[in-house]
C-alpha cells in the first residue's frame, strides 16, 4: 500500500505511514463505485461509504479469481498444446503423405483396397494380379538404398508410369506346371516354391501360354514397374528393401535362407501387399541392360538393343547387399540357374 501523501510503500497491514505519521488510506477496489481506485477511505473502513460494499474482503476475493482464472488459462492453453500434438501424430499415422526424402518425390502409405487384386484361374490354379496406380518416383540408388551402392543403380533419375497389374507373387512351380506341364526346378518338395530354372526365353514362352490359356496379354514388367513396385508405389514408405529396412522380415537371402528357396507368401509382404520382390528367386524383366540416363522418362522400356537381359530383387544365394529395391543385375537371355524365376505383369 503507498501512502497518498509521501509515496512510500508499505505492507498491506500497515494503518499509519512510517515517514509522515499520517494515516495510510485505501481506495474502494469496486469498479463501478465513484470512488474507485481514490485513496480517500481510512484504513479502519470495512465498507465503502459510496457504494456500501466490502472493501477488503472483496480485494481478497477478487486477487483468488484473478489467480484462478490465470490457472485456467494456462491450464487452458496446456490442453491445446496437447490436443494439437495428438492431432499432428493421428494425423502423421493416418495421413498418406508420410516422407520425402533428399532423392525421392513424395510417398505415400497404406492398405491397397481389395478391389486392385485380380484372380486368376488357369487349369484349377489361381493366382492374384495387383493393380499399381501409376505415378512418378525416382529411380536408382536414392539416400535410403545406402552410400555403398555401385555406379550401376546411378544417376537417380524421374521416372513417370502408367496404371499396370503386377503379380501379387513370384510365379510358382504349381502354376509353371499347370500351363506348360512340366517342372524346370532344381528345388521341389513344395510347388508352392517359386519356380526357377528358367531363361528369359523360357518366360516367354510360359507367357504365350498363359495367354493363349487366359485370352490376356500377360507380360515380363518393365524394370521400371519392376522398382516402382517394389518400392511400394503411392504408397510407399521409403524402405530399402522391399517393405521393410529389416531384410529379414522381407526377403529370403543368403543370411536366413538355408541355401534354397522357400514358398512365397512366407515373409511379409511391401506396401503394396506384394511378396517377395526382395529376395528368392532374381526375376526376369523385359528389357535389355543398359545404363541409366539423368533425364525424366515416362513408362521407358530400356535400351532398343542389348546383349543382356535385366533381373531384379537378388536371391536366396545373395547377401542382403543384393536384395535392395535399386539393386540391378543383368544375364544373357538363354542362361538358367537355380536362383532366377520370373512375376507376371498385365
Amino acid at each position: 500500500m503507498k501512502c497518498p501523501h509521501c509515496g512510500k510503500e508499505h505492507s498491506d497491514s500497515a494503518k499509519f505511514c512510517e515517514n509522515t505519521g499520517k494515516q495510510l488510506l485505501k481506495a474502494c477496489p469496486w469498479g463501478d463505485c465513484a470512488d474507485y481506485g481514490k485513496a480517500i477511505l481510512p484504513m479502519r473502513a470495512n465498507f465503502c461509504p459510496r457504494c456500501g460494499r466490502p472493501l477488503q474482503g472483496n480485494t481478497e476475493s477478487k486477487s483468488k479469481r484473478r489467480l484462478w482464472i490465470r490457472r485456467v488459462m494456462v491450464l487452458v492453453c496446456i490442453a491445446g498444446v496437447v490436443l494439437g500434438i495428438v492431432a499432428y501424430l493421428n494425423y502423421r499415422q493416418n495421413s498418406p503423405i508420410v516422407y520425402k526424402g533428399e532423392n525421392s518425390p513424395i510417398v505415400y502409405k497404406g492398405e491397397i483396397p481389395q478391389s486392385t487384386i485380380e484372380t486368376i484361374v488357369v487349369n484349377g490354379v489361381e493366382f492374384n494380379m495387383v493393380k499399381i496406380e501409376g505415378g512418378t518416383f525416382h529411380m536408382g540408388a536414392t539416400s535410403e538404398q545406402g552410400s555403398d551402392s555401385y555406379y550401376w543403380v546411378y544417376p537417380v533419375h524421374s521416372v513417370t508410369l502408367s496404371d499396370y497389374y503386377i503379380g501379387e507373387t513370384e510365379v510358382t512351380q504349381e502354376l509353371w506346371e499347370a500351363v506348360m506341364g512340366s517342372n524346370p526346378s532344381y528345388f521341389t518338395g513344395n510347388n508352392q516354391r517359386p519356380v526357377e530354372y528358367v531363361s528369359w526365353y523360357d518366360c516367354q514362352e510360359f507367357i504365350k501360354k498363359l495367354n493363349q490359356l487366359t485370352g490376356k496379354k500377360f507380360r515380363l514388367p518393365t524394370e521400371a514397374e519392376w522398382e516402382y513396385a517394389a518400392r511400394g508405389g503411392k504408397y510407399s514408405r521409403g524402405y530399402k528393401y522391399s517393405g521393410s529396412n529389416d531384410a529379414d522380415k522381407v526377403a529370403w537371402y543368403y543370411g536366413n535362407s538355408g541355401d534354397e528357396t522357400h514358398p512365397v507368401k512366407t515373409k511379409k509382404a511391401n506396401e503394396l501387399g506384394l511378396y517377395d520382390m526382395s529376395g528368392n528367386v532374381w526375376e526376369w524383366c523385359k528389357d535389355w541392360y543398359g545404363d541409366y540416363q539423368s533425364n525424366s522418362q515416362t513408362n521407358p522400356t530400356g535400351p532398343s538393343e542389348g546383349e543382356k537381359r535385366v533381373l531384379r530383387g537378388g536371391s536366396w544365394y545373395n547377401s542382403d547387399w543384393f536384395v535392395r529395391v535399386s539393386l540391378r543385375n543383368g544375364s544373357t537371355p538363354e542362361s538358367r540357374d537355380d536362383n532366377s524365376g520370373l512375376r507376371l505383369a498385365l
